[in-house]
């Protein structure tokens, strides 16, 4: 609970609501489908590695509030090898 409130609070220290938001993630491959079905609603861009073993995503949103983004990625903080940066 406490990394929310301290990234709450960097969330609006450095931004002026609304604003856009980059979210970007790494994730194995073969669990890209899960990331891919929970953000249907965005236009995801997507590029894989090298091998091939990862993919990243990422996309924009127009946020209304901190609160917004931190939903997005509790809602996503189950998926097994997800990396957000």
């Amino acid at each position: 609970m406490k990394k929310w409130e301290n990234f709450k609070n960097l969330l609006d220290e450095k931004y002026n609501w609304p604003a856009n938001y980059l979210f970007k993630f790494i994730i194995p491959f073969p669990a890209n489908t899960i990331i891919e079905e929970r953000l249907k609603d965005f236009k995801l861009k997507k590029k894989f590695s090298k091998n091939g073993k990862y993919i990243s995503i990422s996309f924009t949103k127009e946020c209304q509030n901190s609160d917004e983004i931190i939903e997005i990625y509790k809602n996503l903080e189950d998926i097994e090898g997800l990396m957000a940066l």
